[in-house]
Protein backbone atom coordinates (compact mmCIF):
# COMPACT_ATOMS: atom_id res chain seq x y z
CA UNK A 1 0.00 0.00 0.00
CA UNK A 2 0.97 3.61 -0.41
CA UNK A 3 -0.45 7.01 -1.11
CA UNK A 4 -2.44 6.47 -4.31
CA UNK A 5 -4.63 8.28 -6.85
CA UNK A 6 -7.23 6.25 -8.81
CA UNK A 7 -8.74 7.31 -12.13
CA UNK A 8 -10.44 6.17 -15.33
CA UNK A 9 -12.82 7.21 -18.07
CA UNK A 10 -16.29 5.63 -17.99
CA UNK A 11 -16.42 5.31 -21.77
CA UNK A 12 -12.97 6.35 -22.93
CA UNK A 13 -12.49 9.34 -25.20
CA UNK A 14 -11.29 9.67 -28.79
CA UNK A 15 -8.32 11.85 -27.91
CA UNK A 16 -7.18 14.54 -25.52
CA UNK A 17 -8.25 17.89 -26.95
CA UNK A 18 -5.73 20.59 -27.88
CA UNK A 19 -7.03 22.70 -24.99
CA UNK A 20 -6.43 19.87 -22.49
CA UNK A 21 -2.96 19.20 -23.90
CA UNK A 22 -2.09 22.90 -23.77
CA UNK A 23 -3.18 23.14 -20.13
CA UNK A 24 -1.29 19.98 -19.19
CA UNK A 25 1.77 21.35 -21.01
CA UNK A 26 1.46 24.52 -18.93
CA UNK A 27 1.57 22.37 -15.78
CA UNK A 28 4.46 20.18 -16.94
CA UNK A 29 6.52 23.21 -17.99
CA UNK A 30 5.91 24.86 -14.62
CA UNK A 31 7.31 21.77 -12.88
CA UNK A 32 10.00 20.83 -15.41
CA UNK A 33 12.62 20.83 -12.63
CA UNK A 34 10.87 17.90 -10.90
CA UNK A 35 9.23 16.03 -13.83
CA UNK A 36 10.33 13.76 -16.63
CA UNK A 37 7.66 13.73 -19.35
CA UNK A 38 8.02 10.56 -21.40
CA UNK A 39 4.99 11.27 -23.58
CA UNK A 40 2.30 13.90 -23.84
CA UNK A 41 0.17 13.25 -26.91
CA UNK A 42 -3.45 13.14 -28.03
CA UNK A 43 -3.60 9.52 -26.85
CA UNK A 44 -1.30 9.29 -23.82
CA UNK A 45 0.06 11.12 -20.79
CA UNK A 46 3.13 9.45 -19.30
CA UNK A 47 5.40 11.12 -16.71
CA UNK A 48 7.27 10.61 -13.45
CA UNK A 49 9.42 12.47 -10.98
CA UNK A 50 13.12 12.96 -11.58
CA UNK A 51 15.63 10.42 -10.25
CA UNK A 52 15.29 9.89 -6.47
CA UNK A 53 12.05 11.90 -6.48
CA UNK A 54 10.43 9.46 -8.89
CA UNK A 55 8.13 6.69 -7.76
CA UNK A 56 5.45 5.15 -9.97
CA UNK A 57 4.85 6.38 -13.48
CA UNK A 58 1.72 8.45 -13.99
CA UNK A 59 0.16 6.89 -17.07
CA UNK A 60 -3.24 7.64 -18.55
CA UNK A 61 -4.48 6.84 -22.04
CA UNK A 62 -7.69 7.83 -23.80
CA UNK A 63 -8.97 4.24 -23.80
CA UNK A 64 -8.50 3.75 -20.05
CA UNK A 65 -11.90 2.47 -18.90
CA UNK A 66 -10.81 0.16 -16.07
CA UNK A 67 -9.55 1.85 -12.92
CA UNK A 68 -5.89 2.73 -13.06
CA UNK A 69 -3.79 4.15 -10.28
CA UNK A 70 -0.58 5.97 -9.56
CA UNK A 71 1.32 5.83 -6.28
CA UNK A 72 3.32 9.01 -5.79
CA UNK A 73 4.42 8.46 -2.18
CA UNK A 74 3.74 12.19 -1.74
CA UNK A 75 6.97 12.96 -3.58
CA UNK A 76 7.30 16.39 -5.22
CA UNK A 77 5.76 15.25 -8.52
CA UNK A 78 2.52 14.52 -6.67
CA UNK A 79 1.47 18.18 -7.03
CA UNK A 80 1.61 18.29 -10.86
CA UNK A 81 -0.07 14.87 -11.00
CA UNK A 82 -2.94 16.26 -8.88
CA UNK A 83 -3.17 19.33 -11.11
CA UNK A 84 -3.31 17.19 -14.26
CA UNK A 85 -6.01 15.00 -12.73
CA UNK A 86 -8.04 18.13 -11.92
CA UNK A 87 -7.69 19.38 -15.50
CA UNK A 88 -8.99 16.03 -16.75
CA UNK A 89 -11.84 16.07 -14.21
CA UNK A 90 -12.81 19.58 -15.27
CA UNK A 91 -12.87 18.84 -18.99
CA UNK A 92 -14.33 15.33 -18.92
CA UNK A 93 -16.65 15.75 -15.91
CA UNK A 94 -18.72 12.70 -15.04
CA UNK A 95 -16.94 10.65 -17.72
CA UNK A 96 -13.72 10.91 -15.67
CA UNK A 97 -13.71 9.14 -12.31
CA UNK A 98 -11.23 10.42 -9.77
CA UNK A 99 -10.50 9.08 -6.30
CA UNK A 100 -7.48 9.54 -4.07
CA UNK A 101 -6.20 8.50 -0.69
CA UNK A 102 -5.91 12.27 -0.18
CA UNK A 103 -9.72 12.55 -0.19
CA UNK A 104 -10.04 10.47 3.02
CA UNK A 105 -9.80 12.85 5.97
CA UNK A 106 -10.19 13.23 9.71
CA UNK A 107 -13.44 14.47 11.15
CA UNK A 108 -11.86 17.89 11.77
CA UNK A 109 -10.77 18.28 8.14
CA UNK A 110 -14.16 17.00 7.03
CA UNK A 111 -15.94 19.68 9.04
CA UNK A 112 -13.51 22.32 7.68
CA UNK A 113 -14.08 21.02 4.09
CA UNK A 114 -10.38 20.36 3.58
CA UNK A 115 -8.62 17.48 1.88
CA UNK A 116 -4.93 16.51 1.94
CA UNK A 117 -2.60 19.53 1.66
CA UNK A 118 -1.22 18.75 -1.81
CA UNK A 119 -4.75 18.50 -3.17
CA UNK A 120 -5.70 21.81 -1.54
CA UNK A 121 -2.67 23.43 -3.20
CA UNK A 122 -3.55 21.82 -6.54
CA UNK A 123 -7.12 23.16 -6.30
CA UNK A 124 -5.78 26.67 -5.64
CA UNK A 125 -3.26 26.44 -8.49
CA UNK A 126 -5.86 25.22 -10.99
CA UNK A 127 -8.25 27.98 -9.96
CA UNK A 128 -5.50 30.60 -10.22
CA UNK A 129 -4.06 29.38 -13.54
CA UNK A 130 -7.22 28.36 -15.40
CA UNK A 131 -10.17 29.69 -13.37
CA UNK A 132 -11.53 26.19 -12.76
CA UNK A 133 -13.37 25.68 -9.49
CA UNK A 134 -14.41 22.48 -7.80
CA UNK A 135 -16.73 21.57 -4.96
CA UNK A 136 -15.82 19.10 -2.25
CA UNK A 137 -18.82 16.84 -1.67
CA UNK A 138 -18.60 15.12 1.70
CA UNK A 139 -19.35 11.45 2.31
CA UNK A 140 -19.58 9.61 5.61
CA UNK A 141 -19.45 5.83 5.69
CA UNK A 142 -19.58 3.43 8.61
CA UNK A 143 -17.87 0.13 9.21
CA UNK A 144 -17.64 -1.86 12.44
CA UNK A 145 -19.12 1.05 14.37
CA UNK A 146 -16.53 3.56 13.09
CA UNK A 147 -17.20 6.56 10.88
CA UNK A 148 -15.00 7.34 7.91
CA UNK A 149 -14.94 10.75 6.26
CA UNK A 150 -14.05 11.50 2.65
CA UNK A 151 -14.82 13.78 -0.27
CA UNK A 152 -15.63 13.56 -3.94
CA UNK A 153 -14.51 16.39 -6.21
CA UNK A 154 -17.06 17.91 -8.59
CA UNK A 155 -16.33 20.68 -11.08
CA UNK A 156 -18.52 23.78 -10.67
CA UNK A 157 -17.12 26.35 -13.12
Amino acid sequence: MGYTHYFNFNNGINEFSEKVLNEITTVTEKYQDILVVDELSKMLINLNGIEEDSYETFYISTDLTSFNFCKTARRPYDLPVCEILLILKYHYGDNFNLKSDGFAVSRGKFEAKEIEDTWMEALENIKGNFGYEFELVGKISESNGRKYYSFDIVQIS
